[in-house]
């Protein structure tokens, strides 16, 4: 690895309207980068337009979906908050929101752009089958 690249660690954070229904709507991602063997939050990505999901699953709580995502914002910007959040949100998310495990890509750009980058491939094919 050289030094201008970077190892960025993102979770994808999806509903699931039915968990017996097996499909699910990805709504969230969440990057890390790891240094000095912890895990620092880089930032979030959420949708921002509801019409898919709602189109996903019309019964949708979406007024609770967008005050967990400001809850989870918050937490994330805590300097600790961050590293117990995601070990909380990846022991115990298993029913309308659930998080994948960890996806790792080496970076040389900022990491800005390719969080947003992979907010936009995320969130392209958002309704997909559990797998």
């Amino acid at each position: 690895m050289t030094a201008e690249q970077r190892h960025i660690e993102f979770f994808v954070l999806s509903y699931v309207s039915q968990v017996t229904a097996e499909n699910k709507y990805n709504v969230g991602l969440l990057a890390f980068e790891r240094r000095d063997e912890r895990r620092h939050f880089l930032g979030a990505r959420f949708i921002s337009n509801i019409t898919g999901l709602l189109a996903f699953d019309p019964n949708a709580d979406v007024d609770l979906l967008l005050a967990f995502f400001r809850e989870i914002e918050q937490k994330l910007h805590e300097r600790e908050g961050a590293h117990d959040l995601l070990h909380t949100m990846l022991d115990s998310f298993s029913n309308a929101i659930q998080i994948s495990d960890e996806k790792i890509v080496v970076i040389s750009a900022d990491p800005e752009d390719e969080i947003d980058r992979l907010a936009a491939l995320t969130f392209s094919g958002a309704a997909t089958a559990l797998g």
